[in-house]
């Protein structure tokens, strides 16, 4: 199974690590790269300057991040108010 790379991914984007070795660091994308079997890796840089190299998927850019935290809240809305009208 071949990874599409997002367009929404680019150079400078913020981003967070949700899977793989490198789960829960979060910093700068850097340097895209397309392997021979079409998996997308990118480097990442955290604000202390460290870098590390990991695949696109498992990678959360942070406007999507908060995007899934509104959605959520919304959702936690609109459950509390149905339980209250019941």
């Amino acid at each position: 199974m071949k990874t599409k790379p997002s367009n929404k991914l680019k150079d400078g984007a913020k981003c967070t690590v949700i899977g793989g070795t490198h789960a829960g660091k979060s910093g700068v994308v850097m340097d895209i790269k397309t392997g021979k079997t079409g998996h997308v890796s990118i480097t990442v840089v955290q604000p202390d300057g460290e870098r590390f190299k990991t695949l696109a998927k498992n990678v959360v850019l942070k406007y999507e991040k908060i995007r899934l935290a509104n959605l959520a809240n919304k959702i936690r809305n609109i459950e509390r108010q149905r339980d209250s009208n019941i």
